[in-house]
């Protein structure tokens, strides 16, 4: 669009913008703002030019890998697995890259948190017919093989979410299997609990709320159930560290 200002005596030509500008994501607020084509373009190569450089070189290094393991070792390459990208977000084995001081580290991708989640959910299904001592060892195969296979990952905030998370689940598991209020009033006061409040939460309905609160906490405590013998995740991790 041609523009005749006035007031500045001249002439200027170039491409009008209004007051609020959205170039790539990024918002600029500006009365009036007159920007050739040519100087637009030169801006957006100074600025993405580096980032495309390094783009066209990733894929150009994937081309001739490709045909050096295809041409050469006579291997298939599966090209939907295959991607050339940042490396932060990449899924890679099960794991994730982040960048940290400079430094590319491992961690877990969010789809094998997720995946790990809805595996301790099974084995902790308060419905699924295992017993206490199945359930244990259910769960140390898979812990133990989880965290071996991924302990080069950063993963101490990952592990200490996940076991809190792990012990209710296991607490509402033992609250069910107490049954019927007798039962939990027995057992109650077997953990420590006080007559008074043994009998107070006996009758108690409602497994995971009941597994969240005090009095389940201290029955069912974290050096409790390691006594029993469960084992999570936090306490495999801190083996492999140095």
């Amino acid at each position: 669009m041609s523009v005749h200002n006035k007031s500045c005596g001249r002439e200027r030509i170039g491409n009008l913008a209004h007051d609020n500008i959205r170039i790539f994501g990024g918002q600029v607020r500006l009365r009036i703002v007159y920007v050739s084509v040519g100087v637009l373009q030169e801006l957006l190569q100074n600025k993405y030019a580096p980032r495309l450089s390094a783009s066209l070189a990733a894929e150009r290094v994937r081309e001739s890998i490709t045909n050096f393991i295809e041409g050469r070792l006579h291997l298939k390459v599966n090209k939907e697995k295959t991607v050339v990208s940042y490396v932060r977000g990449v899924k890679y084995l099960g794991y994730s890259f982040y960048i940290n001081k400079g430094k590319c580290l491992l961690t877990v991708h969010p789809k094998t948190k997720a995946k790990m989640r809805r595996r301790l959910k099974e084995l902790t299904g308060r419905s699924n017919g295992m017993g206490y001592a199945k359930r244990k060892e259910n769960l140390r195969l898979y812990i133990k093989g989880w965290v071996n296979y991924y302990h080069l990952a950063t993963m101490k905030r990952l592990t200490e979410e996940t076991d809190e998370w792990l012990r209710r689940r296991l607490r509402m598991c033992i609250w069910k299997s107490w049954k019927l209020p007798k039962t939990r009033i027995k057992n109650l006061i077997k953990c420590g609990i006080n007559k008074y409040n043994a009998r107070r939460w006996g009758y108690v309905k409602g497994y995971w709320r009941v597994a969240g609160t005090p009095i389940m906490h201290m029955a069912a405590s974290n050096v409790n159930l390691r006594k029993a013998g469960y084992t999570f995740l936090y306490d495999e991790y801190v083996k492999w560290l140095p």
